[in-house]
């Protein structure tokens, strides 16, 4: 199940919401950063037009900040729809996914077709080995 719905989670158990540590998802529970707050309100007053359907000025500052083409950047509306967009694009027959990891992956992947399988790491230390992992590998 896709984490991060800390409202639904607090009413359905009866706790607050401000009691709950929610690590589902990878939001900063400090908040954004006060450069990020600056830069959203620098930002503001363009929010009245759609954003553009491609990204091209953000895939263009990242191509140059990273010294790359413009063609090897894709931007995404979040990593979700980048994860769909890789499933599709790649249409892999069989995938291994290493557990604990974002549920979307696993659906994406089923989604397109692939045979997916789960190697799942169990706590305290997560550990994998090169043997286990060949093995999952081998039955995958």
């Amino acid at each position: 199940m896709h984490g991060g719905n800390v409202v639904a989670f607090a009413r359905e158990r009866g706790v607050a919401q401000e009691r709950i540590l929610d690590f589902s998802a990878s939001i900063n529970p400090l908040g954004p950063p006060s450069a990020v707050k600056a830069a959203y309100r620098r930002a503001v007053s363009g929010m009245s037009h759609y954003p553009q359907p491609y990204a091209d000025t953000l895939v263009t500052a990242l191509a140059a900040y990273h010294g790359l083409a413009s063609s090897a950047i894709s931007a995404g509306n979040g990593s979700t729809q980048l994860i769909y967009l890789v499933a599709r694009v790649f249409t892999p027959q069989r995938v291994l996914c290493i557990a604990p990891l974002f549920s979307e992956h696993r659906y994406a992947f089923h989604l397109g077709g692939a045979r997916v399988k789960q190697l799942v790491l169990r706590p305290p230390r997560f550990s994998l080995s090169l043997d286990r992992l060949r093995t999952a590998l081998d039955i995958c």
